[in-house]
């Protein structure tokens, strides 16, 4: 309520010296004179009322009086107007645009204000001072002083300890700004107080409200309670979470390391149309996976924002991520076209990215693009910093060119351009490895003198330098000048110094570098160990080496690796007894011998002539032999073994022991004639099992370049076809088959590619592909058949657009895809199967039952002769992947229904079994057995073959041309126009087969069965395109295959042509038209002539191909139609698993190889011996007679009574 001073009459306040415009009267100011209760937060789509003159007079006070006068000088100004400043009027000022920005005078002004006793008076209007204040501290966070968190934390207090009676005040606006706020400093205490102080107001918070509130504890790392308050917003309908939430989310997890968790997240978005990701939510999950070093999944998220048409949208930081994840992962050629991409989009290019790629070629070893990238840098106005200037001249240090790479250097230091001992350590290492080994030391001093420190690197790259030159003495002078400059040694140190040493023959010096980096800590490491091994064999020092072993052992530091080191260099310089030795302690240690160490002692041994103890390795694992006996045999001396005798080794005492017990050995007699025989045999064994697989590469590259050759001189035009392939540790294959038929009019069908598909996105596909494609030299393709999928449908898309600009396409490419058949048809009864489940569950159940046991199908048996059965068909068991198989197991069972029921009285265990409560279906009912018998549903008119076939009939709508979902159930209303839809999804190479085909042609019995599919106007209508289309496939061979190409014919002496100037004009001017493609009636009545032409009789023993063969000179052109259109496949699968439902798998034995591997081996086995066709079906007439044969047999009384 306003109220106004007393003011006496006359009497007008002095103006201010610096105003020029009349005041309204003194009076009890509020913020907006017009209003009679003001609303802090006036709603958004009303007209903003007028503030009062007075307002700008009292901010510009605030803003230009020093904090410490502040509270006088408002005296002063209020005494000097008789103003009193009112609760409405501070909350609008500490509001205002003007004190927002300046959150230490606003706080100033609050704490000063004459008459702070009326805010208390007015909760809601200090409640809006508190959050105009947090807003101001949060938005100006950045650049105030560094205690505007406490300062925040202090207020947040003082609003607290008013209590209640100033937080039932909460409204929506400023519950979210009060919590925007509170996010912004990360104060979670706070924060969480705030949210539950809003729900106790009753306050519904906004999806903004929520977003802050996530974004703060997300901030202050309290995902879980972010998570809980994320699931509690997907519940509520009215602020269910936007893509601003699920950013936040995402981000809470990419902090908080769960980048899994971050991709579930973006899988439930893209499963909402509404929430589709946007920039912020790549961007935030392409620095995760670049940060944690997964950079194909960086890459896949850049490909995804791509395909998503968002390229003028993706930010440079993207573009920097991707660009170093391609680099980084060893792809530079893609990141330079990424880059490329980005500036035909206008996004400028910035020197992370041309360091990225520099860096990425040099590490390829593409010297001339890595430089010409720098120059073109240069050439962008692109500032060079240190970074970029550091990783040329570790590019140029890379390739040798040590002259450039130090110009390049200087280059940088002329220009002022901050260099750092990186510079240094690269050209270093260069000069090092160029053997430049002095130039090296040159650097390495010049670097101390500028200052900079050189690290365990730099000192290393140094280091190994002069030990591969041979100066040990120098490395061993810098190692102790790094020990003395306080630089760690590292096990690389050591490892090189001790290397070194072992070559120059100095042992003594390099077991005391050993011993002091045991001494130190340092763990060893398996090249360490390695050099040790090879350092001690070689020098003879055997017992040194098992005794380090030994003292280390307990230690726990001993790599895996280290004992199968040593027997290695045991193994090649002919020490085999010593090497059996070490191999029988890790047998008596309780440890398996590692196949490699095996294999290795195998080699070894060959290669020595001991192919009797080779032989005996071979089957150690066996247990012919125990490896501790060869041992044992190999000390005694049974066996004997081509070693020279160790005069460097130690003699120790159990050394000496051994020899006297050599002495005393007992004399053996010597092998017989048929062991000789076997290490003979034994011997030549051994080359093959080493050799197999190369073996097998070999016959596979010569399979692979004899079949290539066959394809480039024998055939035209081949039609692909692709099938999916799953291994058991679910790795999926694709399996490319080439179908094609050669000059000899023979059919051939070829496997020319089984590879591993990493990746489910249709252009991956494609481009797999079209590299199998690239590597058989194929470019021309008729048709690609493939499974109904998505994927596939995008990776037909890529092969066209391939396909047709290297002219490999017939029709543009138009009768490109061929949906598989087989997989088709297997939907659609799969789905009317679907309408009797219940009761093939059940038949199947029983059936197997049955089957189960000898005993029980002896009963059945009887029971089935009481019942008399006529039928002699045998019980099948289906295989639930296979329709065919379940009808034909439906089709057994129904005509046994009478022996089913008398022996569900006979066993009792049959209906408790059936009708158990776990996983029992039941006993077959007399509604079961009827549904059996109405499988053949074409003609019947009965409800359930009814419904199966509008199951049915919608899947054939989905896959063969239902243009709209609105079909189900209303076919008695489908007009003529609905059904045209229907022949959206052919392919007309389907007709044109038919077309080819002599027995049939376009005739009019062609005509009249498409108007009786389709209706008498959509087939005239279809009739007549594929009529069109024909002809135009027709036209299209013309062109590319003339007559005079397809049949060439060979002139004779007595035909040959007479000279042009001998022949007639009208002659000349017809082989012209021709030669030129241009006598339309010539080529015309080629497919005239053939349609003109009576049809073949349509018998069983028509054979197309032999006919096309035979008049291939008459019908040149049809004739290479025919070829190609013969060939396509319809199916991608082989007849054998053309009722399959299930996917191919392979075996253990095969899932457990590489990818090329498999693929050798499946495409070697299927150009060899063929595909092997696999029956599921049961032979009944095989099965009858074998159950003719056991009836005959007597059954024991015990057994049928069991």
């Amino acid at each position: 309520m306003r109220r106004f001073c007393h003011v006496p009459r006359g009497r007008r306040p002095a103006a201010a010296p610096h105003d020029h415009q009349p005041l309204p009267p003194p009076e009890w100011i509020d913020p907006y004179p017009d209003l009679a209760d003001p609303s802090p937060y006036a709603s958004a789509s009303a007209a903003p009322p007028t503030p009062s003159p007075w307002l700008p007079r009292v901010i510009s006070l605030v803003l230009r009086s020093p904090p410490a006068t502040l509270a006088a000088d408002l005296r002063a100004f209020c005494r000097t107007f008789l103003l009193r400043l009112s609760p409405a009027f501070v909350a609008a000022a500490l509001r205002s645009p003007q004190l927002t920005p300046h959150p230490l005078p606003s706080l100033h002004f609050f704490r000063s204000l004459p008459n702070g006793a009326d805010l208390l008076a007015h909760p809601q209007h200090l409640l809006s001072c508190y959050v105009s204040l947090l807003h101001s501290f949060a938005r100006s966070r950045e650049t105030a002083s560094p205690n505007t968190a406490g300062q925040a934390r202090q207020l947040v207090a003082d609003l607290r300890a008013h209590g209640d009676a100033v937080l039932r005040h909460l409204a929506p606006a400023s519950s979210a700004s009060l919590i925007r706020s509170l996010a912004a400093f990360g104060l979670s205490e706070e924060l969480l107080w705030a949210w539950q102080a809003m729900r106790l107001a009753g306050v519904e918070p906004s999806r903004l409200t929520y977003n802050c509130l996530l974004d703060g504890l997300v901030n202050a790392g309290l995902l879980d309670t972010a998570i809980n308050v994320f699931d509690a917003m997907s519940t509520e309908d009215r602020v269910r979470p936007d893509v601003v939430s699920y950013n936040i989310l995402i981000k809470g997890y990419c902090r908080a390391g769960r980048t899994q968790d971050a991709m579930a997240r973006l899988a439930d978005m893209r499963e909402q149309a509404e929430l589709a990701p946007d920039k912020v939510t790549y961007l935030t999950l392409m620095q995760r996976h670049y940060s944690e070093g997964t950079f194909p999944q960086c890459i896949a998220l850049f490909q995804e924002m791509e395909e998503r048409g968002m390229g003028k949208e993706i930010p440079q930081h993207a573009y920097v991520l991707v660009i170093g994840a391609l680099s980084k992962d060893g792809k530079p050629f893609e990141a330079l076209a990424v880059f490329e991409r980005m500036l035909k989009r206008g996004c400028p290019a910035n020197a992370a990215m041309y360091t990225a790629l520099i860096d990425s070629m040099g590490k390829f070893g593409r010297e001339k693009e890595a430089m010409a990238l720098f120059e073109r840098m240069k050439a962008s106005g692109v500032e060079l910093d240190t970074v970029t200037y550091g990783v040329v001249v570790n590019c140029l240090c890379r390739f040798g060119n040590m002259d450039e790479a130090l110009a390049c250097f200087r280059s940088c230091v002329e220009k002022g351009v901050a260099v750092n001992a990186i510079f240094y350590t690269s050209l270093i290492d260069g000069f090092g490895k160029a053997g430049m080994v002095d130039q090296a030391k040159e650097l390495f001093e010049e670097m101390i003198a500028k200052g900079f420190v050189p690290d365990s690197y730099c000192y290393n790259v140094l280091i190994d330098a002069l030990v591969k030159a041979g100066r040990t003495d120098d490395a061993c002078a810098f190692y102790k000048r790094m020990e003395d400059d306080g630089c760690d040694q590292t096990v690389y140190t050591y490892t090189i110094l001790i290397d070194g040493l072992f070559k120059e023959h100095k042992n003594e010096e390099a077991l005391k570098f050993w011993d002091s980096m045991i001494d130190k800590g340092i763990t060893p490491t398996a090249a360490a160990f390695r050099v040790l091994a090879n350092g001690l064999c070689l020098s003879g020092k055997f017992s040194r080496a098992w005794r380090i072993l030994d003292e280390l052992a307990p230690m726990g530091v001993i790599p895996e690796t280290a004992h199968e080191d040593m027997i290695n260099v045991l193994c090649k310089t002919g020490r085999f007894k010593q090497a059996c030795k070490l191999a029988d302690g890790i047998v008596q240690k309780g440890r398996e011998i590692p196949g490699r160490v095996r294999t290795m002692m195998i080699n070894a041994l060959r290669k020595a002539g001991n192919t009797d103890l080779a032989f005996k390795l071979v089957h150690r694992g066996k247990q012919e032999i125990p490896f501790w006996h060869l041992n044992w045999c190999i000390v005694n001396e049974m066996i004997e073994v081509d070693e020279e005798d160790d005069q460097q080794s130690e003699e120790d005492e159990g050394e000496q022991q051994e020899k006297q017990k050599n002495k005393k050995r007992k004399a053996i007699a010597p092998s017989s004639d048929i062991w000789d025989h076997f290490t003979k045999h034994a011997h030549n064994l051994l080359y093959p099992l080493e050799e197999q697989p190369l073996e097998l590469v070999s016959k596979c590259d010569v399979q692979k370049e004899k079949l290539k050759k066959f394809l480039k001189e024998h055939c035209g035009r081949v039609s692909l076809a692709t099938d999916t392939w799953t291994s058991n540790t679910n790795q999926n294959y694709m399996c490319v088959t080439a179908h094609f038929i050669d000059n000899d009019w023979k059919v051939h069908k070829k496997i020319i590619g089984f590879f591993l598909v990493e990746s489910h996105r249709g252009e991956d596909i494609g481009k797999s592909l079209e590299n199998c494609l690239a590597a058989w030299g194929i470019d021309k393709v008729f048709t690609i058949t493939v499974d109904d999928d998505s994927a596939n449908n995008d990776a037909i898309k890529y092969m066209r657009r391939v396909l047709n600009e290297s002219n490999g396409s017939i029709a543009k490419g138009e009768y490109l895809h061929m949906r598989c058949v087989a997989h088709i048809v297997n939907l659609i009864v799969s789905e009317g199967l679907k309408e009797i489940d219940r009761s093939v569950v059940r038949v199947r159940a029983a059936v197997k039952f049955v089957k189960g046991e000898t005993s029980r199908l002896a009963r059945f048996k009887k029971c089935a002769e009481l019942a008399k059965v006529q039928t002699k068909a045998f019980l099948t068991v289906d295989v639930c992947t296979r329709w065919n198989s379940t009808c034909l197991m439906l089709n057994t069972a129904q005509q046994y229904e009478k022996a089913f029921e008398m022996y569900s009285d006979e066993d009792p265990y049959y209906k408790l079994d059936l009708n158990d409560e776990k996983d029992g279906p039941g006993v077959p009912e007399k509604s079961d057995w009827d549904n059996a018998r109405k499988m053949a549903w074409c003609d019947s008119e009965d409800r359930l073959c009814s419904e199966m076939g509008k199951r049915m009939l919608v899947k054939y709508y989905k896959y063969f041309g239902e243009k709209y979902g609105e079909r189900l159930g209303d076919g008695e209303k489908r007009g003529e126009k609905d059904k045209g839809d229907q022949l959206l999804n052919l392919n007309f190479v389907v007709y044109f087969c038919v077309a080819i085909d002599p027995r049939y042609k376009l005739s009019t019995y062609i005509k009249m069965a498409m108007m009786i599919l389709f209706g008498d106007e959509i087939g005239e209508k279809l009739w007549e395109t594929v009529n069109t289309s024909f002809h135009a496939l027709f036209e299209e061979y013309r062109n590319m295959y003339a007559p005079s190409d397809n049949a060439p014919q060979q002139p004779t002496e007595t035909q040959e042509p007479p000279p042009e100037s001998r022949r007639s004009f009208k002659s000349i001017i017809a082989e012209k038209l021709r030669k030129r493609g241009g006598a339309n009636a010539t080529t015309k009545s080629e497919l005239d002539k053939y349609f003109s032409e009576d049809n073949e009789e349509d018998n069983e023993g028509f054979d197309i191909l032999k006919y096309w063969k035979g008049n291939a000179k008459r019908f040149p052109i049809l004739s290479r139609m025919a070829c190609d259109l013969l060939a396509i496949p319809i199916s991608t699968v082989a007849s054998e698993s053309a009722f399959s439902t299930g996917g191919r798998v392979l075996d253990d034995f095969r899932s457990s190889l590489t990818p090329p591997m498999v693929e050798r081996l499946i495409c070697a086995s299927d150009w060899i011996r063929g595909s092997n066709i696999v029956s599921v079906e049961e032979n009944e007439e095989e099965l009858y007679k074998l159950e003719e044969e056991l009836g005959a047999l007597t059954i024991p009384k015990e057994t049928t009574e069991s």
